[in-house]
């Protein structure tokens, strides 16, 4: 093999190609970035002050130094869904929620009307506010986010269980049925902010809108992303996405992450070979590689 880009870089992949003599290696941000997805048909979510409750009791940036922050540098709690940090436009809409409020998480499931129990977790019936996050096993950096947030959930007084399943079965039942509570999973994205409009426009429009898993739907998203698709001009387009995420942000619909990195290592005998973080790949001008003279 004389190229790698794997699809979840980590600490031990790092570490690993760092042994490797005669190899050219590369970290650069990726079109795609992790989040937490929150499926409204369940009893907690449908309701607004949860999510937000969750949205504020989570330490993104714990996560971050903690999973990616070990082998990249400079990255951020993510502010927006439509937009990465090095793509034009890009602007923090969730910045309210950059700083962990823990406090006023406690606050918001009281207004939702649950009372805590002696048990350090808020109850409603007597039973406690428990919920399931899911994700793909075998992943790492996952496994190791999903324990941080059932910590940081801890504190705010929500029960949180893991359990997580094999690829095929995460993406291809548990995501598209709705069988979920949480999920924890990455968008990858291309240059096109149109590649955004299945993922966030209502729910009950199964024909355009087959991507959104989370039963959200709200018409002013709708017509937001659907003008941004047929802009004729890109300030246009990217206000329109950008308006899109600010309702998104309102409606703690997903709470993003972070943008993932993206690691390239290939054999330096190899030239022209240039990274391409979005869903084209590093292939993207495999018709100008080839082998360096000497």
């Amino acid at each position: 093999m004389n190229l790698i880009n794997p699809a979840s870089v980590s600490l031990q992949i790092i570490q690993a190609a760092d042994q490797v003599t005669g190899i050219d290696k590369s970290t650069i941000p990726g079109l795609e970035f992790e989040h937490f997805d929150f499926n409204e048909a369940n009893k907690y979510l449908a309701q607004l002050d949860v999510r937000e409750a969750i949205a504020y009791g989570t330490n993104r940036q714990e996560i971050i130094s903690r999973t990616v922050g070990e082998f990249a540098t400079g990255i951020k709690p993510l502010g927006n869904r439509m937009l990465m940090p090095n793509q034009p436009g890009y602007v923090n809409n969730g910045a309210a929620y950059d700083t962990v409020n823990v406090s006023k998480a406690k606050s918001l499931m009281q207004a939702a009307g649950y009372t805590m129990g002696s048990d350090g977790y808020f109850q409603s019936g007597g039973q406690d506010v428990t919920l399931t996050i899911s994700s793909t096993t075998g992943n790492a950096l996952r496994a190791a986010t999903e324990e941080l947030f059932q910590s940081q959930m801890k504190a705010v007084g929500i029960k949180i269980q893991i359990h997580n399943y094999d690829a095929d079965t995460f993406f291809g039942t548990n995501l598209p049925t709705g069988d979920f509570d949480i999920a924890e999973f990455a968008w990858v994205s291309t240059p096109f902010l149109s590649g955004n409009e299945s993922i966030y426009c209502s729910y009950t429009n199964t024909t355009e809108c087959s991507d959104n898993w989370d039963h959200y739907a709200n018409s002013t998203v709708d017509t937001d992303v659907f003008n941004g698709a047929s802009a004729t001009d890109s300030a246009t387009e990217i206000a329109d996405y950008n308006a899109a995420d600010k309702q998104l942000w309102a409606d703690m619909v997903t709470l993003p992450l972070y943008q993932k990195p993206q690691f390239y290592a290939w054999t330096d005998t190899y030239g022209n070979i240039v990274p391409n973080a979005s869903s084209v790949g590093v292939p993207w001008n495999g018709n100008l590689w080839g082998m360096k003279t000497s």
